[in-house]
């Protein structure tokens, strides 16, 4: 018997109703319903955990009301449904490339600007078993068929009658160990890839980070204060110097929060932005933001390594997908 995965998305405002849908569907045998949580957890890569529960559910339900349309969870788990099984390779590549093919998932943040600008599209069938979408992503940007395409590739457009004369080898089950481990790759590169943007997004730009901490958590917040300014951290200016007592911003002096403020001043260039600045004031909070920082400085040098070690064990199971030694 057919097992359906049923995916439902929600505001708060809406939790009891998409709770009776989930209760409802549940005593159906065939159904499986994936009732969305209302707030992440704490370390969570939220973004990418509802991202592959989406993509391992045949329906999706979205409990549409006046909360629910402006909502940030509720658009982005919708653009994801619509976007789910769509690859997309980009039209105009450099003949002189290595590796002409780039293909990906498309991101439903990336629907306009694709449409916008004409790309080269791929819809899989979403019932033809063994054959998942990261399965073709993997032949296509895999060493093997980026050579093979550029024996024959006439021009910097990538054309859609060429790329149909790749040699896809379709799965079966002499290769299926073969064919999981590319796929493997493929999520674990696509995974390393998102955690690296967010990596640099808050490196860049950790003043972000704390307002969504404030957002999601709702955590009290405290000033920085105007007066009786002593201790000494230098702003991201020349010349600029402003006199900070670590003393002010919580009940007690300690490391943590210490550097939770000088992270946060490293990036202002403004003297007139330190009054308007906020902190957490959840001990909890603070350490959270702090470690995820120094995670975020340490892994932004460490994923580029990971990423160049999983192409290369991608490119190794396509070589022995086609009996290339």
């Amino acid at each position: 018997m057919k097992s359906y995965r049923i995916f439902i998305a929600h505001t708060s405002e809406n939790q009891e109703y998409a709770r009776y849908i989930c209760s409802s569907l549940s005593n159906i045998v065939e159904f499986e319903p994936y009732l969305a949580q209302d707030y992440p957890i704490y370390g969570e890569n939220f973004k990418y955990r509802i991202q592959n529960a989406i993509e391992k559910c045949n329906v999706f339900i979205v409990c549409f009301s006046e909360s629910a349309l402006p909502n940030q969870w509720v658009n982005q788990e919708l653009g994801y449904a619509c976007a789910r099984n769509r690859i997309v390779m980009q039209r105009i590549s450099n003949m002189k490339l290595i590796k002409r093919i780039k293909s990906a998932l498309l991101s439903p943040t990336d629907i306009p600007i694709y449409v916008e600008n004409g790309a080269n599209y791929i819809l899989l069938d979403n019932e033809r078993k063994g054959y998942p979408p990261d399965y073709l992503i993997g032949l296509l940007n895999s060493s093997t068929l980026n050579y093979y395409f550029k024996l024959f590739s006439s021009s910097n457009n990538v054309q859609p009658s060429e790329l149909k004369r790749l040699p896809i080898k379709i799965p079966n089950k002499k290769n299926e160990n073969i064919r999981k481990s590319i796929v493997k790759s493929v999520r674990g590169i696509r995974k390393l890839k998102y955690d690296l943007k967010i990596c640099e997004n808050v490196l860049s730009n950790p003043l972000k980070l704390i307002k969504e901490y404030h957002s999601i958590y709702n955590s009290p917040i405290i000033k920085f204060p105007s007066s009786n300014l002593k201790g000494k951290i230098q702003l991201n200016r020349k010349d600029t110097i402003v006199y900070v007592t670590i003393a002010d911003y919580f009940e007690c002096e300690n490391e943590t929060l210490a550097k939770c403020v000088e992270i946060i001043i490293s990036k202002i260039t403004d003297l007139s932005e330190i009054q308007s600045l906020t902190i957490p004031k959840n001990e909890d909070d603070i350490k959270t933001f702090v470690n995820d920082y120094y995670k975020a400085k340490k892994n932004v040098n460490l994923y580029p390594s990971k990423i160049k070690e999983m192409e290369k064990k991608l490119d190794h199971n396509v070589y022995k997908l086609y009996n290339i030694s």
